[in-house]
């Protein structure tokens, strides 16, 4: 009877939301620990990137990690999602992706840039935290699996308002993106 049973083929979409939500989700407690308030800005009718979904979900986790890590108490996480439509021109070296020009770009921002974290600790005479090394470890790891699946991350502090700037890119998927959901048995 299991044979019998087919199940169709769905349209995946949403998957940056959806992963993003789950990260999210997942550090929960440490969110509400910290009273830490989160800000969601998704784009609506988001494409598929080309990032394959478990490589994407550790990216996503990983930024929310670092951004609740560097975040200071009582501080605020943003997260923004959009579609880019980047017009160069065009050359016989790009890639295709490249000439298409369109990309997912997710951009989190979080308070309490690096460098005033790092004066702090030097006035107060503490040690560096331990976590903040790891969490950057991870981040030239995400930078690396970025790299290889042809994004674009951009770091940036800006001093006169304490916050940071995580932006990342992905080319958007040209074709329809299917999987077939388990059967319930």
């Amino acid at each position: 009877l299991g044979y019998v049973k087919i199940n169709n083929p769905v349209i995946k979409s949403n998957t940056v939301h959806l992963l993003t939500e789950e990260a999210l989700k997942k550090h929960q407690s440490r969110i509400e620990d910290r009273k830490i308030r989160i800000v969601k800005k998704f784009g609506k009718n988001l494409p598929e990137t080309v990032v394959p979904e478990p490589q994407l979900r550790y990216i996503l986790n990983s930024l929310v990690e670092y951004a609740i890590a560097l975040t200071v108490p009582n501080g605020m996480i943003g997260f923004m999602t959009k579609t880019l439509v980047i017009k160069k021109e065009i050359d016989k070296t790009q890639t295709l992706f490249q000439k298409d020009g369109q990309y997912v770009e997710i951009v989190v921002v979080f308070s309490g840039p690096r460098k005033r974290a790092q004066q702090l600790e030097t006035v107060l005479g503490t040690p560096p935290v331990r976590k903040q090394e790891v969490s950057d470890l991870k981040l030239l790891l995400v930078q690396q699996i970025i790299r290889k699946n042809r994004g674009i991350m951009k770091y940036d502090v800006d001093e006169e308002q304490p916050r940071t700037y995580l932006s990342v890119r992905f080319p958007v998927e040209r074709r329809k993106v299917v999987y077939y959901p388990p059967i319930d048995a």
